[in-house]
């Protein structure tokens, strides 16, 4: 690629933004054009240069140096020493070994929110559920089946202590539940995972790399950023990038392109055709037929009336006072809403010193993009030359920024660094540079040696021989060969000679050394490749040659993450926002359970999320960990045969983690309602012997009064019967 050089003629200087509108479309071109001329400087410029060369090494194209081929080439005379350019390319095989690791490093997420909104929603459900409990615990007092009623619909227990293990064990927050359902979308859809290969490659070849989101027709995009088009601000310190002033790019586009995007003035899309046409042979022009549109971001301030109004929960919360949100209609809060100083702490009053409301200066991204006027073609038709064509301005809709700070607006560019010191970027190849040239010299050197060797032969005195020419035929025929000797021997008459390579294996002895000096700059090793140095070597050994260097090569694979971990945590803050302002995709997204919960949290002030990304090896690897895993389980007893199948080949170990201890809670929670289902039957069954015991008791008694009756009838009887037979007796 060539490097765009001289973009602005002249150092430009930054406006005054007291001075100037600062929703004016010259006050946009004017800090557009400051922050280019700035951050396109020498120490840009010299870093590009070293990309260029890493990626020649990379691709193989070595021999770039003038000292390699004036000084190694030719002699004091300026003649060729007859060598050539050998390359033996070791630079090629360490960023595939670095890339090839990116691409199957797997990056787990999972987003929780950092408010007191989400504590509050946890307390708000634990608290409605011990209510809960107390009230069934009153209605059994009275024999009442209400209380069984509410066991059965709700998560209680017999006590509050009781009701709050359970909701320890089955509680998640479902606003976070659908942030995570968000993020896996945004991934999908972007394919954030098939892009970890060309931001590892940017990594290794250039020490950066940079990712940039975008709102393109309800949907939040992720687009890969070269690393040659990005520029920012040099001042910056944070490896992440994200204090710097201004932060830009460029990138070569069609006018047809600019057209359907843009839809300038009609007397601009000709000054962009026309250009297009005539400029694209330019030197600085990589494209036939296209133009530079550069898009710069910088930091501004707007002033804002903040308050203390009341949330949801009964708080005193610092809000923005009559300001409209993006696409809704009326301010969220107003003058009314806003708490009287009297009602305030000595914090809040310190505050808003001293008032009830108070002016506070936020940070905002303001952008332009445009197209400079080095790149515009001038005609002979326009009444008035046409100067920076500026295609939109503006302040950054859809903001990645906390709702508690106020000053903690982002840049839309998700970078970090490999190595980054007082605005130089270094990278992993870079020290290899050198180390390969010597790598090249030494071979060149050993392929001019063996070139210039001869085989094997012989020397024989002259004298000594009568006829010279049957000695060469006898001697290309393998036969005896006599010679006048005098009878003084012959050992000093033919000699054999053979051509010497010791040069050339103490040039592959520095070769060998030079790699091994590469591969310990590089963090590389024979275990790291998989192979091994000797069959007797201690597994210890080479576990330990392992960490060693991957701890080298830590700060590579660390700086890939933390760019995801920016990308995850902006999709959460950012994502909910675009995708709450349209429900048709917001539900496609997370579905329409968690499409409902976002919604209904819009007409509050969205909470912040943090996100947590973990990074882990091969995706199956991890899956054939996992079924070993189940199947270890599986043979506890610990898991069902249903269990187990629908796990199996699709589950990584942190997964069947946490099913495990879902189905432990679930398992636990059934284990309670069935003790409590066994001791209400056991009651059920005392209560049946007892009234059977009563009955039999009561039958009995009932029966000795039969009985009990039935012998005073008798006696009656038998009295009857007496007097019957004896009349006359008294």
């Amino acid at each position: 690629m060539r490097i765009l050089s001289n973009i602005i003629g002249a150092p430009e200087s930054r406006p005054n933004r007291f001075d100037e509108d600062q929703n004016s479309k010259d006050y946009a071109i004017k800090m557009g054009r400051w922050a280019i001329s700035n951050g396109w400087n020498s120490t840009h410029v010299d870093w590009l240069t070293s990309i260029e060369i890493n990626k020649r090494f990379w691709k193989n194209d070595q021999w770039v140096f003038s000292e390699d081929l004036e000084a190694f080439f030719k002699d004091d005379s300026q003649q060729a020493r007859g060598r050539i350019k050998v390359i033996n390319n070791f630079i090629r095989p360490i960023v595939e070994q670095y890339r090839a690791n990116a691409i199957i490093m797997d990056l787990s997420f999972e987003a929780e929110p950092l408010s007191y909104r989400a504590i509050n929603r946890r307390e708000e459900k634990l608290g409605r559920l011990k209510a809960f409990t107390v009230v069934a615990n009153e209605f059994e007092k009275y024999n009442n089946n209400f209380s069984d009623y509410l066991r059965s619909l709700l998560p209680i227990g017999k006590s509050e202590s009781e009701t709050e293990s359970m909701f320890n064990a089955i509680y998640t927050d479902e606003f976070s539940e659908a942030i995570n359902g968000l993020l896996q979308y945004v991934k999908d859809e972007n394919d954030l995972v098939g892009k970890q290969e060309i931001v590892a490659l940017d990594m290794a070849l250039a020490g950066k790399a940079t990712m940039k989101y975008s709102v393109y027709n309800g949907e939040l995009v992720w687009d890969f950023i070269p690393v040659e088009n990005h520029f920012w601000d040099r001042t910056a310190v944070k490896y992440d990038l994200s204090d710097a002033m201004y932060q830009g790019e460029y990138y070569m586009s069609s006018p047809e392109f600019i057209f359907e995007k843009y839809n300038p003035e009609e007397k601009y899309k000709k000054a962009i055709e026309r250009s297009a046409s005539e400029y694209g042979s330019s030197a600085d022009m990589e494209h036939w037929g296209r133009i530079p549109i550069f898009n710069v971001y910088w930091t501004d301030f707007e002033k804002f009336t903040f308050g203390y109004v009341m949330d949801e929960f009964g708080y005193p919360y610092l809000a923005k006072i009559n300001y409209v949100y993006d696409n809704e209609q009326t301010p969220r809060y107003t003058n009314d809403d806003v708490i009287k100083k009297e009602l305030l702490n000595e914090s809040q009053l310190k505050v808003l010193d001293g008032k009830d409301t108070v002016d506070i200066y936020c940070d905002v991204i303001r952008y332009v993009d445009f197209i400079p006027n080095e790149y515009v073609v001038p005609s002979n038709d326009d009444v008035e030359p046409i100067s920076d064509i500026v295609l939109d301005y503006g302040v950054l809709p859809y903001q990645d920024i906390e709702n508690q700070r106020f000053s903690s607006v982002q840049y839309p560019y998700k970078s970090y660094c490999w190595l980054y010191y007082s605005g130089e970027v270094e990278s992993p190849i870079t020290a290899l540079i050198n180390p390969q040239r010597m790598i090249n010299r030494y071979a060149s050197v050993m392929e001019n040696i063996v070139n210039n060797a001869k085989g094997a032969n012989v020397f024989y005195d002259k004298d000594a021989v009568d006829d010279e020419a049957e000695l060469l035929t006898n001697m290309h025929q393998s036969k005896p060969v006599g010679v006048r000797a005098k009878r003084t021997g012959v050992h000093n008459i033919i000699k054999e000679y053979n051509p010497n390579f010791e040069g050339a294996m103490i040039y592959q002895n520095l070769v060998n050394i030079s790699k091994n000096n590469m591969d310990m700059i590089a963090g590389m090793n024979e275990p790291m490749r998989g192979q091994s140095t000797s069959a007797n070597q201690l597994v210890g050994v080479t576990q330990l040659q392992i960490q060693r260097a991957s701890l080298i090569q830590e700060p590579y694979y660390n700086a890939i993450t933390n760019i995801f971990k920016q990308v995850y945590e902006t999709t959460a803050n950012v994502g909910k926002r675009v995708y709450s302002d349209n429900e048709r995709r917001l539900a496609i997204a997370v579905g329409d359970r968690n499409a409902k919960i976002i919604r209904i949290t819009k007409d509050l002030n969205l909470e912040d999320f943090r996100t947590f990304v973990k990074r882990k090896g091969n995706l199956n690897d991890q899956i054939a960990e996992g079924d070993s895993l189940l199947i270890g389980l599986l043979q506890m007893g610990m898991l069902s045969q249903t269990e187990f199948a629908d796990m199996f080949g699709r589950t990584t170990p942190s997964q069947v983690s946490k099913k495990l201890r879902q189905i432990t809670a679930l398992k636990a929670e059934a284990q309670r309602k069935a003790a409590e289902q066994q001791a209400a039957q056991e009651e059920q069954m005392m209560q049946q012997q007892s009234m059977q015991q009563q009955q039999m008791m009561d039958q009995n008694n009932e029966q000795r009064a039969l009985d009990r009756d039935a012998g005073i009838f008798k006696e009656m009887i038998k009295s009857e019967s007496k007097m019957a037979n004896n009349p006359n007796q008294v």
